[in-house]
């Protein structure tokens, strides 16, 4: 079954599998229903939050890295919509193709 929406954007898509590569949704910690920290892959012991916002009417989800505060896709963000998929789910990402 595919779960990712054919309408993701090639950025969004690569953000996806940055963070499946990286095993992030193993490291997501939740704090509480809407909000997230995630570890920095490359400053140990750096934790980024992330927010489910609502933009346009949708959720979207919102991180405090660097790419992030920059409106730009992260793999933080991504960590959580994998690891959101897999709450919902009860089931396991098995893999992410970027493309």
């Amino acid at each position: 079954m595919t779960l990712v929406p054919p309408s993701l954007e090639a950025r969004q898509r690569r953000a996806l599998a940055r963070a499946f590569s990286w095993g992030l949704q193993a490291e997501v910690r939740p704090v509480d229903r809407r909000h997230w920290r995630v570890p920095s892959i490359r400053e140990p012991g750096l934790l980024y939050d992330v927010a489910l916002t609502t933009r346009d009417g949708r959720e979207h989800l919102a991180c405090s890295c660097p790419a992030g505060v920059a409106d730009m896709p992260c793999a933080h963000a991504a960590a959580v919509w994998l690891w959101r998929t897999e709450q919902m789910t009860g089931g396991s990402v098995i893999g992410v193709r970027p493309g």
